[in-house]
């Protein structure tokens, strides 16, 4: 008897879960998703926070400069890194709207141009070096550089440090029996804020990476 009560008891939850996101379609689930605190409004928040890292073009400022952007060295590694991290998001959004045209997506005009700028950098770099001296290319030296102000090492903690706190922002109170059928549809399998969900673990495994 308990067994058919809590099977009974099932089925009327499934079906009262059923009634609530009838007639929710996906352009609303869409509009939700972005409302304050929202998995898309996290996401895209995590989005533009590496994107504002990568904005400033690459400037080259003496020796240090030149040998820190060889390929492997510090600062061509923490710009990779972070073009890593705004690609990650920016796709991520993609995936959970469709709509959306962040920069940074791959293949996107902002990724490939700043791709070239770093690949450019690291030419330049390696054109340079034969000016440099040891003391100048000491690995000390060079980590003590890319962690200046407008370096790119402290651009890219300062951008996964953004990215955690955007991600990790909790989600709002359970809303007013209004708003239940918005949140219920977009949190299905496929919907807006299970992608965004998604792209968010994504984004975090990534930023835990780099803090």
């Amino acid at each position: 008897m308990k067994i058919i009560t809590i099977a009974y008891a099932l089925f009327i939850i499934a079906s009262v879960e059923a009634s609530v996101i009838a007639n929710v379609d996906s352009s609303a689930s869409h509009h939700f998703c972005y409302q304050p605190g929202e998995a898309c409004t996290k996401l895209k928040r995590a989005a533009e926070a590496a994107a504002d890292a990568l904005a400033e073009p690459i400037a080259f400022a003496g020796k240090k400069h030149h040998f820190c952007w060889q390929r492997g060295e510090a600062c061509t590694k923490a710009k990779r890194d972070t073009l890593e991290l705004a690609e990650t998001a920016a796709n991520a959004l993609v995936d959970a709207d469709p709509s959306a045209s962040p920069c940074y997506a791959t293949g996107a005009s902002c990724s490939v141009a700043k791709r070239e700028a770093i690949d450019a950098a690291e030419k330049l770099a390696a054109a340079e070096s034969t000016v440099l001296n040891k003391r100048e290319a000491d690995p000390e030296a060079l980590h003590h550089f890319c962690w200046q102000r407008g370096e790119a090492c402290t651009k890219l903690k300062r951008a996964a440090e953004a990215v955690a706190e955007a991600i990790a922002e909790p989600f709002p109170e359970p809303e007013p029996e209004a708003k239940r059928k918005k949140h219920h549809f977009c949190w299905q399998r496929g919907e807006a804020c299970t992608k965004a969900k998604r792209g968010m673990d994504s984004v975090g495994e990534v930023v835990a990476k780099m803090i």
